[in-house]
């Protein structure tokens, strides 16, 4: 009868061996998922938080669909079914929005373009990059004075009715179908249906998402 005994010091040299190569393979599939990720995933705009909100993202493993509070990255589609929401952005500022709304966020370039559905949105914007709000009829693009701050309001209902109001900065509105184009001054405000301007004194107060 054989018995086979391996010397201890043979032992322990071939454990550490082991283990070193396990952490070698495990250290580099993570450098390679981590390379993935940040070459692959959309840029992030953001976080937002809110009640009864969602938010779906295209990623490279297919569609994602998140609750707040979570990311929101460029493409993000995100549905506000009722109550208030808040969306810090990583540019600097934040979008407060009033639900029922519905919208998608895509940035590119250092310009950001909110295409509206419904609902009613309110950018405080600090910084400089390019900020474009996109409905189905109009085009409304936040203006800075002498480098100052964005403060603006949008409210699309689903009918089509449409309520502007600057607080700071002023607004440019033009029809996606024509020429036509006006200017909200600072402290201004417009009303709209179906596209068309209907009022430069709009109300105020219904417009707000405060």
């Amino acid at each position: 009868m054989f018995s086979l005994t391996i010397p201890r010091k043979r032992l322990q040299t071939w454990l550490k061996i082991s283990v070193t190569l396990i952490l070698v393979i495990l250290a580099l599939m993570s450098l390679r998922t981590g390379g993935i990720s940040a070459q692959d995933l959309p840029a992030i705009i953001g976080r937002i938080e809110g009640d009864d909100l969602e938010v779906v993202t295209k990623t490279i493993t297919g569609m994602e669909t998140n609750a707040a509070p979570t990311v929101v990255a460029s493409g993000s589609d995100v549905t506000l079914r009722s109550g208030h929401a808040l969306l810090w952005l990583d540019a600097g500022g934040e979008i407060s929005i009033c639900g029922p709304a519905h919208f998608k966020l895509v940035k590119s370039a250092g310009a950001m373009t909110l295409a509206l559905d419904y609902g009613r949105v309110h950018p405080s914007l600090d910084s400089t990059e390019t900020f474009t709000i996109y409905t189905p009829t109009i085009i409304v693009t936040p203006i800075s004075i002498s480098g100052g701050p964005r403060d603006t309001t949008v409210g699309l209902q689903e009918s089509g009715a449409m309520c502007i109001y600057t607080a700071r900065g002023a607004m440019r509105v033009e029809q996606q179908f024509s020429d036509q184009s006006l200017i909200v001054p600072q402290g201004g405000s417009a009303g709209l249906v179906g596209g068309q301007i209907e009022s430069l004194r709009g109300d105020v107060i219904s417009c707000s998402c405060d």
